[in-house]
């Protein structure tokens, strides 16, 4: 039995509510990398790194099937609900720039660079 990632969480509590869920349905899955990303959480958004759902080939389209409603939700503006957005670094581009580099000289990982979310219409910054 040969077993493939469904998706990658942020957090622990995230990926369980998901095996849950898929475990209710009947499919079997497991949640690989939840002490690192436990110790580590700042690595998460600077590696592509999280708590990863693993489930069974076979039954992989119908965990997607489950768990899709949840994944493709639309991000809707807090502002101007517009779903007319993109993800950047925001409007201080420089300062995230600096502690990019900042971080990649100490060696030590700044847990502040993340992506967010900017409105293409009324410009407003915001993170999910």
């Amino acid at each position: 039995m040969k077993t493939v990632t469904l998706t990658t969480c942020n957090d622990v509590v995230e990926a369980n509510l998901i095996v849950g869920r898929l475990k209710n349905e009947g499919i079997y899955a497991f949640t690989t990398n939840e002490n690192s990303t436990t110790v580590m959480p700042h690595y998460n958004n600077m590696f592509g790194a999280g708590v990863q759902i693993v489930v069974l080939q076979q039954d992989l389209q119908k965990a997607k099937e489950i768990i899709e409603p949840d994944i493709n939700k639309k991000i809707l503006c807090p502002e101007c609900g517009s779903d007319n957005i993109k993800f950047g670094l925001g409007h201080n581009v420089f300062k995230t720039l600096f502690f990019v580099i900042l971080s990649a000289i100490s060696f030590i990982p700044m847990g502040n660079i993340k992506t967010k979310c900017i409105c293409c219409n009324c410009k407003h910054e915001f993170r999910l």
